[in-house]
């Protein structure tokens, strides 16, 4: 049996990584304001990240769980299109620091 034609399997793995990333971003886009997980997707995108952020009146909050990935908080209107022509895809942040110190009654 033949395999199929390169470009076919591609195409097929493109549309398969749309359907993921859309997913994601459905179920964990970011909120309107607030907490946002930025991750880049390339070494450009790595660079640009924390500048863009910044000129986008957002504030860094800290590293992200990613590597390269940052934790900022601001407002999705602001960031969302400047940040996905970078290649930095945004998320809204990982919940951290929702548990209770541990002897604290």
């Amino acid at each position: 049996m033949a395999s199929p034609a390169p470009s076919l399997s591609r195409a097929a793995l493109a549309v398969q990584l749309a359907v993921v990333l859309g997913s994601a971003l459905l179920l964990a886009g970011p909120p309107a304001q607030g907490a946002m997980l930025l991750v880049p997707t390339t070494g450009d995108a790595a660079r640009a990240l924390v500048p863009l952020a910044v000129d986008r009146d957002a504030r860094l909050v800290g590293s992200g769980p990613l590597p390269g990935s940052m934790v900022v908080a601001g407002t999705r209107a602001r960031l969302l299109r400047p940040m996905l022509r970078a290649g930095v895809l945004v998320f809204a942040a990982p919940p951290a620091g929702c548990r209770e110190p541990q002897g604290v009654a």
